[in-house]
Parts: structure tokens; C-alpha cells; sequence
């Protein structure tokens, strides 16, 4: 054999093997484009889900708010009505005091609380030391000696 037959040969497998490997490449490449396309949808479609739940909790809350300002209306009509019906038709001792504003505050009570963030050692009382003292607590004993104990025996 040739020495340009063996060149032409081995070419000819090279290109061969190239185009196989680039078709691999290629198909695994639109394998991977057409999964992030799936991603790209389910995104979406969660996306919008979740705006539409977003939608629906709003509208949720809205509702609510309206049923209890409705409810707080009807419930001034009531007591309304109760005090005339019993103003008119119960004796002058039965009367019911009149329904306050709703943006009246002079029925709540005037409470302070103390507001301090808590601590997390006790504060110092008196003359004596504080917690944070480094003798805080600790009785001052006389150190034992070796003379004390022969004394004691």
C-alpha cells in the first residue's frame, strides 16, 4: 500500500468520525434547546397561575372588607333601631345609651405599657454591687491555710 493511499484512508475515517461526532453534538444540542423551551413554558404557566392566585386573594380580601364594613352599617342600623323601639315603647327607665362614632377614640382606655426591651441580667438595686459585678454573689471565705487546719485539730 501507498503511502497516499494510507493518508487518503485515514482522511476519509477522520471526516467520518467528525461527522458523526458533530451529528451527536447537533442532536443532543436540540434535545437540550427543546427541554429549556418545556422549561421556558412551564415557567410561564406557573407564572400565571400564580398571578392569578395573587388575583383571587386580592379580590378575596376586598370582598371581605366590604362584607364587614356592610355588616358594621347593618349592625348600626340594628342597635339604631333597638334604641328607638325601646326609647318609644319601654318605660323612661329602660334606655339604651346611644351607639359612639365609629372614629371616636374616647372610649379606649388610656393604658401605658412599659416598653423596655427585656434584659438579660437583673438591674442594680441599692448600694450593693450590680450582676455584672465580678464579685457578684460570692461570699468572701477566708482561704484555707495548712496553719488553720492545725489550729482546728
Amino acid at each position: 500500500m501507498s503511502a497516499l493511499f494510507i493518508t487518503i484512508l485515514v482522511g476519509v475515517i477522520a471526516a467520518a468520525i467528525g461527522l458523526a461526532v458533530g451529528w451527536q453534538l447537533g442532536a443532543q444540542k436540540s434535545d437540550d434547546a427543546q427541554a429549556i423551551q418545556e422549561l421556558e413554558e412551564r415557567l410561564q404557566i406557573a407564572e400565571s397561575k400564580r398571578a392569578e392566585y395573587e388575583a383571587e386573594v386580592s379580590e378575596h380580601f376586598a370582598k371581605t372588607a366590604a362584607l364587614v364594613n356592610k355588616m358594621t352599617e347593618d349592625y348600626k342600623s340594628l342597635y339604631g333601631h333597638l334604641a328607638e323601639g325601646a326609647g318609644r315603647l319601654c318605660d323612661e327607665n329602660v334606655q339604651m345609651p346611644a351607639l359612639a362614632a365609629a372614629d371616636s377614640t374616647d372610649d379606649l382606655p388610656s393604658v401605658s405599657f412599659d416598653t423596655q426591651p427585656p434584659r438579660d441580667y437583673a438591674p442594680k438595686t441599692g448600694d450593693g454591687p450590680g450582676q455584672l459585678s465580678e464579685d457578684f454573689g460570692l461570699e468572701k471565705t477566708p482561704e484555707p491555710s495548712p496553719f488553720n487546719d492545725r489550729i482546728a485539730s
